[in-house]
């Protein structure tokens, strides 16, 4: 981990402990092309432009199913690296 990346902790869970980091997939998207929902379940598609030939082709990475409390946890920890981007980057009155 570097010393921008942060864990969440349940508040609820005095100790966390995560297993399988190493095996674990990474997954690559630029896209969203698909989102909804099925019964309760939250579904996304995450894609990633290729190239083929003279246009690109939206590939599929993965499939998100997620329960309600998993997707706004998944939606709050990416608004907050988000923000971790925001403060890195330049304002723009200093790129002018």
């Amino acid at each position: 981990m570097n010393n921008m990346t942060k864990i969440n902790r349940n508040k609820d869970t005095k100790r966390t402990s995560m297993t399988n980091i190493d095996n674990a997939p990474m997954i690559f998207a630029d896209k969203v092309p698909v989102y909804g929902t099925i019964g309760d379940v939250v579904t996304t598609t995450l894609a990633a432009e290729r190239p083929v030939g003279e246009g690109i082709a939206i590939s599929a990475t993965v499939h998100l199913r997620l329960t309600r409390d998993a997707a706004k946890v998944l939606a709050t920890s990416l608004m907050s690296a988000l923000a971790m981007l925001d403060e890195r980057a330049p304002s723009r009155e200093t790129m002018n």
